[in-house]
């Protein structure tokens, strides 16, 4: 049996958050569910190895992934990590790889590479450069959902739920304490889910108070499928939440995020709060105030978001990927 050799450079942790893990993890099982694949992972030292463990058989550290050199002529390389640039993946087109990489909103720029992943919401063609011949997947459809929320959808709340804040793996900026501070006493239940890097005001003591508090829990997607309202950024947690038909109040978290957001928020998924240094507590409360009072606007926005985000955007992605692969493969045979 032919085994498909995959050289994976993605990060996890403080720096790099846990989103590229995620999309990443959900493209290699839709993978791993159609070819038996090795898999390496090339991470920086100050990834979580023990996040990335479960989904390579190798984890290897690398200091500067411009250096790295690798000696798997007809491979693989799968690039989700902003700080590899288009000179990068040169070099590893130019080692012998089949390139696949991720991008959101142009920030690489130029994708020389064999497929571009661009999958998060409002995303535009024209905004990337990648050679002749070159796939691109673009938009939600492609979105690539852990089957764990896709199974969870049907454990979605009916009516009244919690209001849940959850503003991702380290949160820097500690959305999550001007979010709790706008909506705390407001006469709902209140739930925050706490990444496994965040480290801002808001503790797991703080259940003490009435605020039912999670910190990196397995079950993210039951969490989230039993909220009545997601308070939340607009990156992978937004589609998962999508895909839960959750409606939603969205920040942009950063730059990266506004295009997303305002796409989400045009596509009846989510009304979108604004660029988070720009919000204020009373922004945030009189936004939810507004939303919770609006019963039939909720529903739209659950139907809405199960609509736009199916939970089966890996395996489309993963199809993809494979069938230009092996048309790349076939192409390159003598060489």
């Amino acid at each position: 049996m032919t085994v498909l050799s995959i050289h994976v450079f993605a990060s996890a942790g403080q720096r790099a958050g846990y989103g590229h893990l995620t999309r990443i993890a959900a493209l290699l099982e839709a993978m791993r569910g159609m070819r038996a694949c090795d898999v390496a992972f090339h991470t920086a030292p100050d990834s979580d190895l023990k996040a990335l463990a479960p989904h390579a058989g190798r984890v290897l550290l690398c200091g500067d992934p411009a250096r790295e050199r690798i000696e798997d002529r007809g491979a693989m390389a799968i690039v989700d990590d902003y700080s590899i640039g288009s000179e990068t993946l040169r070099r590893l087109g130019g080692q012998g790889l089949f390139r696949t990489a991720y991008d959101d909103n142009g920030i690489r720029g130029d994708n020389p590479c064999e497929v571009l992943a661009t999958a998060s919401a409002g995303e535009a063609r024209d905004a990337y450069a990648i050679p002749a011949g070159a796939l691109h997947c673009l938009g939600v459809e492609f979105a690539a959902i852990r089957p764990q929320v896709r199974k969870a959808r049907g454990r979605s709340a009916q009516g009244a739920g919690a209001v849940t804040v959850t503003m991702g793996a380290s949160d820097p900026d500690d959305a999550t304490a001007l979010c709790l501070e706008a909506l705390r006493g407001q006469g709902f239940p209140l739930s925050v889910i706490l990444g496994p890097c965040y480290a801002g005001r808001v503790t797991e003591k703080d259940a003490a108070f009435g605020l039912a508090t999670y910190r990196a829990p397995e079950d993210m997607p039951g969490i989230l499928a039993a909220s009545g309202l997601v308070v939340c950024g607009a990156g992978m947690t937004a589609l998962e939440a999508a895909c839960l038909g959750r409606p939603m109040l969205l920040t942009a978290l950063g730059p990266d995020q506004e295009r997303s957001a305002r796409a989400l928020a045009d596509a009846g998924v989510a009304d979108y709060l604004g660029r988070l240094q720009d919000l204020s507590p009373g922004d945030v409360r009189r936004a939810a105030a507004a939303l919770l009072s609006a019963p039939g606007k909720l529903e739209r926005m659950s139907r809405a978001g199960a609509a736009l985000v199916d939970g089966h955007g890996a395996e489309r992605l993963a199809r993809a990927v494979l069938t230009a692969y092996d048309a790349w493969r076939a192409a390159h045979a003598d060489h």
